[in-house]
Order: C-alpha cells, then sequence, then structure tokens
C-alpha cells in the first residue's frame, strides 16, 4: 500500500529515524540534493538526544510527514518562541525531494504555529551562505528581517558564516 504522506506529531519511537534522516537530508547525497551543508558545516547535524530533546520539550514540537504510518518522508521542528513562532530543522529524505515534501512541511508547520502557538509570525534563520535555500524562504513568502545570529565557531568549515533571520506573518 502506498497511501500519500500525512503530517503527525514525532513520537520517541521515531527518534532514530528523525536523526537518520535529518543527518541525511543536511550531508545530501550526490546528484539527489540541492539542500547540502557539506562543506560548510562540520560533524553529523544532529543526535538522538538532540531529537528527543524537541520532541519532548515544552515549547515545541518535530512534525513529521510519514508515508504509510512510519516510513518518514520529511520533518520539520517548530517552536514558540513567544511574540512570533520558530521553525527550523527542515528535513526532506533525499528521494523525495524536489516532490514538494518541503512545501507541504513548511505549510504544516505554519498551520501550526498558527493555531496551536496562536502566533500570527513565523521566522526561519538561514546559513548566510546558502543563497540558494534564502530565495525558497524568500518564494515561500518569508523576508529578510535586516537581523542575523552567529554561526557557532566550532561546527563552521566556511568562515565567517551567520544565520541570516527570515520572517513571514501568517494569515
Amino acid at each position: 500500500m502506498n497511501t500519500p504522506p500525512s503530517l503527525r506529531p514525532a513520537t520517541k519511537r521515531d527518534a532514530p529515524d528523525l536523526v537518520r534522516l535529518i543527518n541525511q537530508a543536511y550531508a545530501g547525497v550526490p546528484g539527489k540534493s540541492w539542500t547540502s551543508e557539506s562543506g560548510l558545516v562540520r560533524g553529523p547535524r544532529i543526535t538522538e538526544a538532540d531529537v528527543l530533546q524537541r520532541i519532548e520539550g515544552p515549547l515545541g514540537a518535530i512534525l513529521v510527514l510519514a508515508r504509510d504510518g512510519d516510513l518518514l518522508v520529511g520533518c520539520v521542528h517548530v517552536e514558540d518562541r513567544g511574540a512570533q513562532g520558530y521553525i527550523g530543522l527542515l528535513s526532506v529524505d533525499p528521494d523525495a525531494q524536489s516532490a514538494k515534501v518541503g512545501t507541504s512541511l513548511m505549510k504544516g508547520a505554519e498551520h501550526h504555529i498558527r493555531h496551536a502557538f496562536d502566533r500570527r509570525r513565523a521566522a526561519v534563520w538561514v546559513i548566510s551562505a546558502r543563497p540558494e535555500l534564502r530565495a525558497w524562504y524568500e518564494r515561500l513568502g518569508y523576508a529578510a528581517t535586516g537581523e542575523t545570529a552567529p554561526f557557532p565557531e566550532d561546527e563552521a568549515l566556511a568562515p565567517g558564516m551567520s544565520f541570516v533571520v527570515l520572517e513571514k506573518t501568517l494569515a
């Protein structure tokens, strides 16, 4: 059976699959991934402890897009940060990229922020060395705020990186 993917909150049982999905999505697969951080960031993107902290944390959730109930094709972290919601860790299985999975996850994240957190603004942080990713978020309606945030120097392979803060007003 191959049912359409459905969005649901991640559970602790999903943690090992999320670690694999997120690290594979961020590392990229040659010839498949356009979202790779390879050459920019040192080491794995996330650990199981990090995933569990986000799943069990009181201020947010990881939303997963799953096919046939358990096969994860993508995920996104949402967090209530007071005046706005934050969206991070957007990860899509390299085999599912260019199939609108990322767009579906963003819509789900925005809906969660608007309705579960009752916030009217969402923010994303994009590595400054990723102009193609920033352009993708801008096509989704996000705009640069003029703010930046430092990138952890011990994780960076490319010097001088920072995060560019983008925001969107939610309907």
